[in-house]
């Protein structure tokens, strides 16, 4: 009888033991750090792009582009008008003051490629950083050809149309555009597109038709962006 009243009693105590023992570990799990300080950076560039275009717009040598810092600390962005902000181009300092929130660059023919940015900024007790790399582009013009495969019927009439991207210009009518088909050259001046009536080919040889669109800027007359298609004739 006295070794099953021992055992009774070691039932109780070694069944409280384990129903405390999470609540224990519980109680020692230390509380969540606090999320460091975060320089939040953003990019615009000031070019020409289409309007249904819905990718980013991409700086080109001597485009405007406009970097916009922000301070998050523990999660909300800080009010950075009494903040020390320095900005920094390729590790050479370009902008530096109070509230300095946004600064301006233009790509240069340093700048063939990206842009290295960095921004420091400091608000009371908190110093924190970022950099970002902003890609550098050429002018694009992409010729648009609204036919299957880029084939079409000989002795039809068809319309091509050059859309320009990324140029430094404020509006369309600040490009001028010339055309060649073949051996004929065409200028157009403002008008972007090209309406063709393609005869036919006298051989199988012509039966492909080179198209070749130039765009050249009125701001900038040395930046002429040359873009070639081929036709296909049936």
């Amino acid at each position: 009888m006295r070794s099953f009243f021992k055992i009774t009693l070691l039932v109780p105590v070694l069944l409280g033991f384990f129903i405390t023992t999470p609540f224990i570990r519980a109680a020692r799990v230390a509380p969540t750090s606090q999320i460091p300080p975060q320089v939040v950076l953003t990019w615009n560039a000031a070019n020409f792009y289409p309007s249904n275009y819905r990718g980013r717009a991409l700086p080109t040598i001597g485009t405007p582009t406009t970097i916009s810092a922000e301070l998050l600390v523990n999660g909300k962005f800080a009010d950075l008008s009494k903040a020390s902000v320095v900005w920094y181009k390729s590790g050479n300092q370009i902008d530096s003051g109070v509230g300095l929130k946004q600064t301006v660059v233009e790509p240069d023919n340093n700048d063939s490629s990206n842009i290295f940015i960095r921004a420091v900024v400091t608000l009371n007790d908190i110093t924190a950083e970022q950099s970002i790399v902003i890609p550098v582009s050429n002018p694009v013009v992409a010729i648009e050809i609204p036919y299957p495969r880029s084939t079409i019927n000989a002795n039809s009439e068809v319309t091509l149309r050059a859309i320009p991207y990324f140029f430094n210009i404020s509006s369309l009518n600040r490009l001028i555009f010339y055309w060649q088909i073949g051996d004929t050259k065409k200028n157009m001046g403002a008008e972007n597109s090209i309406s063709l009536k393609i005869s036919n080919p006298p051989s199988e040889a012509q039966k492909t038709v080179v198209v070749s669109s130039y765009t050249q800027s009125k701001d900038d007359l040395t930046n002429i962006i040359k873009t070639d298609v081929n036709l296909f004739v049936r």
